[in-house]
């Protein structure tokens, strides 16, 4: 079929087209010279050449004979949305980690409802009496107690017990919340988190709780594992109700249960020292 110029139309022109030639891709032309087809590419053929410059409307018509989405920017058929989702996102409450697979948080659960204050160093029903231990910390030397504390949880004070042997002639009292062997919490292992106030002189009496408050709140940063520790500078230190008679093949193990860190002191060190088990391990508390 031959094809005759607009121009020649209603007009005095005449002529006949001998070749078609399409501008790109999105148009297909066939035929032969004198009976050309011309024929619209395919959809993806046209948008590939002309992608769309705006949103488009489909006239409320439905896409059907759609495949499945195989990537994140793929239309998804029908049948691939599920009719529920699982949970997604931080866990919070009593949760720790992320749905779908949190866990319990460290201090939120199964904690004995016996315990005093917001947490202690072990359940106070496994003290075995009152003596208490003295041989495994020394004057001037500070003694770090483990401790599992959750994120987010605010400590104001810390709390020691004494055995039956009280301070004689102190001149230093000081208790401290310190970061881990790892330095999980600061980076730095055994950093000083926060310290009481020197409670100095005052008396601390045989089995007598005593509380010191922090100079400011601390508020952990990270659930996981924490030191809580004692300096006492005394003619005689008190004994501490502690567990007693562990050997240090197993209260070493890592993480160290309790013992003994930088010596010679009268004020909180800032990293502690690195530390040496005891067979003890002091109970304590905080608020």
């Amino acid at each position: 079929m031959a094809l005759t110029p607009p121009s020649s139309r209603g007009s005095s022109g005449s002529g006949t087209v001998t070749s078609v030639t399409a501008g790109d891709t999105s148009i297909v032309v066939g035929g032969t010279p004198t009976d050309p087809t011309i024929e619209t590419a395919t959809l993806d053929v046209i948008a590939a050449d002309h992608p769309p410059a705006a949103n488009w409307s489909n006239n409320s018509k439905r896409i059907t004979s759609l495949a499945n989405g195989a990537a994140a920017q793929d239309a998804a058929a029908f049948g691939q949305i599920p009719t529920a989702l699982p949970p997604n996102g931080a866990a919070g409450g009593d949760l720790a980690g992320s749905f779908p697979n949190p866990t319990f948080g460290l201090g939120k659960v199964l904690i004995p409802p016996t315990r005093p204050g917001i947490a202690e160093s072990f359940p106070r029903t496994l003290i075995p009496g009152n003596a208490g231990a003295s041989g495994f910390y020394a004057s001037q030397t500070l003694l770090l107690t483990l401790i599992a504390l959750p994120a987010g949880l605010t400590v104001t004070s810390i709390a020691f017990a004494s055995g039956t042997t009280p301070l004689n002639t102190g001149t230093h009292q000081i208790f401290g919340l310190f970061d881990d062997n790892t330095g999980h919490e600061t980076g730095t292992p055994r950093a000083l988190l926060r310290g009481t106030s020197d409670d100095t002189s005052t008396a601390w009496a045989a089995t007598t709780v005593k509380t010191l408050n922090l100079t400011s709140p601390y508020t952990t940063v990270n659930e996981g594992l924490f030191y809580v520790g004692i300096l006492v500078a005394a003619t005689t230190p008190p004994s501490l109700l502690a567990t007693t008679g562990v050997t240090t093949a197993v209260t070493g193990l890592a993480p160290i249960l309790c013992g003994s860190s930088s010596t010679g002191v009268t004020a909180l060190p800032n990293p502690a020292a690195a530390m040496t088990a005891a067979q003890s391990t002091a109970w304590c508390y905080l608020s």
